[in-house]
């Protein structure tokens, strides 16, 4: 897993201007309503203030697609829980004819994969509930208790298992590495499942990569029948070979002899003990091709028709029957050579309903093993809930089934609520169909009459979502999924659903919707330079006209407007109306603002005082519905009494703990009150080109205009602002905090924040970047000097083929920015030999397309095989990484490395080159009148408490508290639950990825204690790198010209900030 790497950008003063353009204020709509908030940092007077009441919904709810409301009631379009399944098993007995219920839950059983009777006992293979481990047992079909299990492993799989004729148990056991599958015959003890013995059939099977067995069993004499299945990429099919094999491997014969199998089939015996091949193109009409054991030739094709779905099949069924199948109605005997199946016993008579979601079955000495697993009500259903939130019925939604999916719904101009739904079915070739249908949903669960939509593709394609055009169509945005690259245009339909025009645009990348307002009908799409693009439609003739400039967020998520705008959307700042016709939005509610710390999908206005939201809730981790009622005068005046102190930063709102931390100190300071401002909504793509807020902050700042606090991240330099005298000193409150005690911390981390002996910022969490390589061959040491790594270069490619210069330029020379730039003493070191053998470096080596292009158009498994054999095939030397838990040091060590890793720092000459990526930088501006109070918030982010807790379950960064480092060490030795993953490698096997080792802890320790520098993100002398490197690049500079001219142009730079 690789971090997302710090982008390029270009700024310009008049990407400022245009910014700042666009804060104009706007007219009040709703009782509180502001403009959408600006660039200023100075306090906001608090207009809105909601309570937040979550709405218990009923037992067996799932989950929420739509919400409505109108004055006395609430609607919730959803689903019933299907988050678990009820395990259906039992064992029916013919002689008595009565079921008997099993209970295996001693054996954790997430999936049974197959069952067979040894004697009175069953063999189970099955899936581990939590650790999804594949496992055989041996249980007592009287008792259901399990007398010996053996573990398969992550890797494994039991593609089939049988009695022989001397009572042992045969398994095939298929394990899958990256490269191909391996076959294993294994024969166990009946009574302990020790091996007895194993037989690699791989070879003999000859599966590639893209094949499968299509079932395995075994006649009398113990020969083992199997169907390799093979899809052939050319054709777009399957084709099959009947393979039969002696136990010891030895290919008996291989026959292919199956005209009608390109849609697959698979192998079963029958009762007379021949062995038959199945096959279907629809699913009803199947043909069986009975075979000689002998020859494998064909002896007898015989045909029949099943009129519903096969849920569930036994395919040994000894003298009783050919197969028996179930299905909804309930179990068939199948003798092949009759034209129809004849029932066996009923669902809801002769066994109970609930095993109509039987899918195994296995049947021995006039019994037969039924399991299943029940999932609850298909289909979709509204929850109507009263107007204060207490629950009231569940409605079924008419013609919602399992052959039906509602893609959306949507709250009409009329307040009708809207579904486009697509309906699945099978043509007479087997082939997978789907149509798009509208219809109107009433609150009764009805549905009004339905239309189909006729797209204008013969790609296969979803639509998301209609909506009535000014012009008196409807607008359907259309999803292409078919084919190698997914797009998407606008359908425009008349009213009887046949396609009447299409907008679409060589300009599209994908398209975000299709709005029709007062003000005229506009379409908004992200463009091939990931820009999003809003422009006018005429609904005349649905040609699009020119691209409009609207006051409307990136991040916005449409919801059903109020009444009072043209639309309303909800991000991660609040809820905001928008109007068209003014280009202005109106800030609804703000969600810190109203101590609301959960994320917002979907949102409905009941009157102007309340509104119903459907969130995400990052303290429990849960979906919620919430009520918010707009508070009374008596509890905003509360809120408004208190001081207010702003925050200020780039992407801190999608921190889910930040913005937990701001409203817990929100609601038990009786003082002073938190309002954060982030500049996100300032960063955009423009020609390719990512454009940070940042920028706008940086001027902000400049100007005087600073917030109490300032949270710094990747895009944001600090640095430069304690350079500028804008950051205040730290020290006292870390001397005079009764709990927080510096050497309580890793001081190095504490001192990366010091400038001129001031501790200007401090960093709650942190990861580390630097260089990895085998230690055989680098040593131990973390330092790397320009010397050692040219020295490298000499033995051939440092870094991987595959690997982008952007990275290379991002890693070795922006992250590792502070070698070449003294911020402090306002001096740079570029124009040398070091810097300069740098820059051949990354252009010699670095591909110029991006790593996402190049492992697209690359074979994903050759690829990845060569990517992991890179150190072994001497491909490379060193690997860039982002060290922010334990997985990816393990994974390079127990994957491509095959032995102990050294990590070493970036080319340094005065110290370890180990670059600390904070996580959650804080400082306080010198000009702020609220220092005590702002550092009673950030120190929360460094109590005991906070750093033991900050990872929850799973490590995404490391604190800088010591003791809480060694809770992590800890935790990633003796995981309580499992965090690793399977390593690939160089052979192409997988491997479970072992947990942290002493030795392996006690080096990332060394690291991080040697980390000597933080990286330092400032987008000037990025760009001016970037340009002098394009100009290498280009042939136009030698590295030694591009090292004197970043070296000019950076020194006039630092000259300049004062």
């Amino acid at each position: 897993m690789k971090r997302t790497r710090i982008i390029q950008r270009t700024v310009s003063t008049f990407l400022a201007a245009a910014m700042l353009a666009t804060l104009a204020s706007c007219n009040a709509k709703l009782p509180g309503s502001r403009e959408s908030a600006g660039t200023g940092n100075q306090p906001r007077q608090i207009m809105n203030y909601y309570t937040s009441e979550m709405l218990t919904v009923p037992e067996g709810f799932g989950y929420t697609d739509k919400i409505f409301c109108n004055d006395e009631n609430i609607y919730v379009l959803g689903s019933k829980s299907s988050d678990s399944a009820e395990i259906i098993s039992g064992i029916y007995d013919f002689e008595a004819k009565k079921i008997n219920e099993t209970d295996f839950s001693s054996l954790k059983i997430g999936m049974i994969n197959s069952v067979e009777y040894s004697g009175k006992d069953l063999v189970l293979s099955y899936r581990e509930e939590e650790t999804y481990k594949s496992k055989i047992a041996v249980v007592d079909s009287e008792t259901y208790e399990m007398k010996s299990s053996t573990e398969i492993g992550d890797n494994g799989y039991v593609a089939a298992v049988t009695v022989n004729g001397a009572g042992e148990i045969v398994t095939v056991i298929e394990e899958w590495g990256m490269i191909a599958q391996k076959y294993t015959v294994k024969t166990l003890d009946p009574k302990t499942l020790e091996e007895k013995s194993s037989t690699d059939i791989t070879e003999a099977l000859a599966v590639g990569n893209n094949g499968y067995l299509s079932g395995v069993v075994f006649d009398k004499a113990g020969d083992l029948y199997t169907l390799a299945s093979e899809y052939d990429k050319e054709n777009d099919s399957e084709f099959c070979r009947l393979i039969k094999l002696k136990t010891d491997g030895t290919v008996v014969y291989t026959t292919d002899d199956f005209t009608d199998l390109n849609g697959g089939g698979i192998v079963f015996k029958r009762a007379n003990g021949n062995v038959c091949v199945a096959s279907t193109k629809n699913g009803q009409d199947f043909s069986f091709d009975e075979i000689d054991n002998s020859t494998g030739a064909v002896k007898e094709r015989y045909d029949i028709n099943l009129t519903s779905e096969i849920r569930g099949i036994c395919l040994d069924c000894g003298s009783e029957a050919d197969l028996m199948i179930s299905d909804e109605e309930g179990i068939w005997k199948i003798n092949i050579e009759k034209e129809k199946p004849e029932k066996l016993l009923s669902f809801g008579t002769d066994i109970p309903e609930s095993y109509s979601s039987v899918n195994q079955m296995s049947y021995a000495g006039g019994k037969l093993f039924l399991y299943g697993q029940e999932w609850g009500d298909g289909g979709s259903f509204i929850f109507r809930f009263d107007k204060d939130g207490s629950f009231v019925e569940e409605i079924p939604v008419d013609g919602s089934d399992k052959n039906s999916y509602i893609m959306s719904v949507s709250v009409d101009k009329d307040g009708k609520m809207i579904a486009v739904s697509q309906e699945y079915k099978l043509n007479d070739d087997g082939e997978e169909e789907s149509s798009s249908y509208v219809y109107e949903i009433k609150e009764d669960g009805t549905t009004g009459e339905k239309t189909e939509f006729k797209v204008d593709t013969d790609d296969q394609c979803y639509i998301e979502r209609i909506e009535k055009t000014n012009g008196g169509d409807y607008a359907a945005v259309v999803y292409i999924y078919s084919g190698a690259e997914h797009s998407s245009f606008v359908q425009i339909f008349d009213a009887s659903g046949s396609p009447k025009a299409k907008i679409e645009d060589d300009d599209i990348e994908q398209i975000n919707a299709y709005y029709s307002v007062s003000s005229g009908d506009y379409i908004s799409y992200m463009d091939k330079s990931r820009n999003t693009v809003y422009r006018k439609v005429d609904t005349a003739s649905y040609q699009l006209g020119d691209t409009v400039e609207l006051d409307i967020p990136e991040d916005m998520r449409p919801i059903a407007s109020d009444g009072n705008y043209d639309i309303c959307y909800t991000n991660s700042s609040g809820i905001y109306g928008y109007n068209f016709a003014d280009n202005k939005s109106t800030e609804i509610i703000n969600w810190i603002d109203s101590d609301i710390v959960f994320s917002v999908w979907d949102a409905s206005f009941q009157g102007s005082d309340r509104i119903v939201c459907q969130g995400y809730d990052y303290t429990n981790g849960e979906d919620q519905i919430y009520i918010l009622k707009r508070a009374d005068k008596e509890t905003l005046k509360k809120i408004q009494n208190k001081k207010l102190m702003t925050i200020a930063g780039v992407g801190i709102e999608y921190n889910s703990a930040f913005r937990e931390k701001v409203v817990d100190f929100n609601r038990n300071s009786n003082e002073y009150r938190l309002q954060v401002n982030d500049y996100q909504k300032f960063s955009k793509y423009e020609d390719d080109t990512y454009n940070s807020g940042a920028f706008q902050l940086n001027n902000d700042l400049a100007s005087g205009n600073v917030p109490d606090i300032l949270v710094g991240s990747s895009e944001v330099n600090m640095t430069s602002f304690a350079a500028k005298n804008i950051l205040a000193d730290l020290t006292t409150y870390f001397e005079n905090d009764a709990d927080i005690k510096r050497e309580d911390y890793f001081e190095n981390i504490l001192d990366l924040g010091k400038y001129k002996g001031k501790l200007c910022q401090v960093f709650a969490g942190f990861s580390i970047s630097a260089l990895a390589g085998p230690e055989s061959k680098l040593g131990k040491e973390a330092n790397l000097t320009h010397e050692d790594l040219f020295a490298l270069k000499k033995n051939g490619n440092v870094f991987y083929e595959k690997t982008s210069r952007e990275r290379l330029v991002s890693e070795l020379l922006k992250a590792n920015l502070a070698e070449y730039v003294d911020f402090e003493n306002k001096t740079c070191d570029f124009d040398n030999e070091r810097f300069s053998g740098i820059i051949d470096l990354v252009t010699e080596e670095g591909s110029e397309a991006d790593e996402e292009e190049l492992y697209a158009k690359e074979d994903m498994i050759n690829g990845e095989l060569e990517e992991v054999s890179r150190f072994k095939d001497n491909k490379c030397q060193l690997d860039l990484v982002d060290i922010y838990n334990f997985s990816p040091l393990l994974e390079l060590q127990q994957g491509a490395l095959g032995e102990a890793a050294t990590i070493k720092g970036y080319p340094s000459e005065n110290g370890s080159g180990i670059v600390i990526l904070p996580n959650m930088t804080f400082a306080i501006c010198e000009k702020s009148k609220n220092k005590d109070a702002a550092w009673d918030f950030i120190r929360e982010f460094f109590t005991e408490e906070y750093q033991n807790e900050m990872n929850g379950e799973y490590i995404s960064t490391f604190p800088v508290r010591k003791s809480s480092f060694d809770d992590v060490i800890a935790k990633g030795k003796n995981p309580e639950s499992y965090q690793y993953y399977q390593v690939t490698k160089p052979d192409g096997s997988y491997a479970e990825m072992k947990p942290l080792d002493d030795a392996t802890a006690e080096k990332f320790r060394k690291a991080v204690e040697s980390a000597d520098r933080c990286v330092l993100s400032d987008e000037r002398i990025e760009k001016i790198i970037d340009e002098a490197l394009d100009q290498v690049k280009n042939g136009e500079k030698t590295s030694s010209e591009a090292a004197a001219d970043i070296q000019n142009k950076v020194s006039t730079y630092l000259n300049e900030i004062k």
